[in-house]
């Protein structure tokens, strides 16, 4: 429930957030995760509602958008090979640890340490509710073009949870073109 939720948040930011100097301990943080999402629960065990986690993978240039998810990815169901070179130690994404997937998709830099190769997602995805349609709209085509139509996704409820805006302030706007004077 949200009454739920909000007591883990409270009891997360007692134990994680300790202290003035940043980044904070990743191992409090894991213990959390661990104690709060189960050491040895996987993406996989989750039947149902499907679940997408965005994370960074930091470990190359460019930085590439990770999908921790519980169901078939879209170039799974179609049978396609990723583009991108996995990361190595990396389990399938059904097979990935939750607490783990948290762990990831919250390494927030100057916050904690990255998790692995991977950052807080929100340095790709600064808009995960897009990625999310992006996904289900891929998903939905690919089962499709699988003759899978009767596991086609529709769409009940999205919660996008967000902190905050940033309060709009008058500046000086930036002016860079060479003063006259300079030649």
């Amino acid at each position: 429930t949200a009454a739920d939720c909000r007591k883990l948040y409270f009891k997360l930011k007692d134990k994680v957030f300790v202290g003035l100097i940043r980044p904070y301990e990743s191992e409090p943080l894991e213990k959390f995760l661990q104690n709060a999402l189960g050491e040895d629960t996987r993406m996989g065990d989750i039947k149902a509602p499907r679940i997408m986690v965005t994370a960074t993978v930091a470990d190359r240039f460019p930085p590439d958008l990770q999908l921790f998810r519980n169901y078939e990815s879209p170039n799974e169901v179609l049978g396609f090979v990723n583009r991108v070179e996995p990361v190595a130690d990396m389990p399938k994404p059904q097979e990935q640890l939750i607490w783990k997937t948290a762990r990831s998709s919250g390494a927030a830099p100057t916050y904690f340490r990255p998790c692995g190769a991977f950052l807080d997602g929100g340095l790709i995805s600064n808009n995960p509710t897009l990625d999310t349609l992006s996904e289900i709209h891929a998903l939905n085509k690919a089962l499709k073009v699988a003759n899978r139509e009767n596991e086609e996704l529709h769409l009940d409820l999205v919660v996008s949870l967000g902190t905050g805006a940033i309060p709009i302030k008058t500046v000086q706007v930036i002016d860079i073109a060479r003063p006259d004077s300079f030649m």
